[in-house]
């Protein structure tokens, strides 16, 4: 069972946007934001998803120094954040979809999740009704996903997959 996570830009602002950010406390006990991924969020003050972040006292936003192995794979920010906490806290899965950097994690052997996975499991606890129209709306709010994907992940949380 996973309890620490550390998290990435792109699951926290299709979270927050889709207002599923709860899943991730409600599934988490221990969440780390790097401070990276934060300052990529408040790039883009206007959608608020920043000040939605910063408001979950359950998330505590981290520094991180950047690990050289994971500097080696020119990743962006939140990821090199993400991936370097990851690395130096064993304990801590990170939450990310970016494909390069779930790759990175797999050479290092480090366990990742995507925003798919996090539906799947707060289906199966519960706590979403429907992981398809969760990811409709996170598509709307400009999620890259394949239909197949959406299919698999819906067999995953015993949905039809259509």
């Amino acid at each position: 069972m996973i309890e620490h996570i550390v998290v990435n830009a792109s699951p926290l602002i299709l979270l927050c946007k889709t207002g599923l950010d709860s899943l991730l406390p409600a599934l988490f006990p221990r969440i780390a934001i790097p401070a990276g991924v934060l300052k990529e969020i408040e790039a883009h003050s206007e959608d608020g998803v920043a000040q939605q972040v910063q408001s979950h006292a359950e998330f505590s936003i981290v520094d991180v120094a950047p690990e050289p192995l994971v500097q080696r794979w020119d990743l962006g920010l939140g990821e090199t954040d993400v991936i370097s906490f990851a690395y130096g806290h064993r304990e801590y899965v990170a939450l990310l979809d970016d494909a390069a950097a779930k790759n990175c994690c797999k050479v290092l052997g480090m366990k990742t999740l995507g925003t798919g996975a996090v539906l799947v499991l707060g289906k199966q606890k519960g706590l979403l009704p429907s992981v398809r129209e969760a990811l409709l709306q996170m598509r709307q709010q400009g999620m890259w996903i394949s239909n197949s994907v959406i299919s698999l992940l819906c067999h995953k949380a015993g949905e039809n997959p259509q």
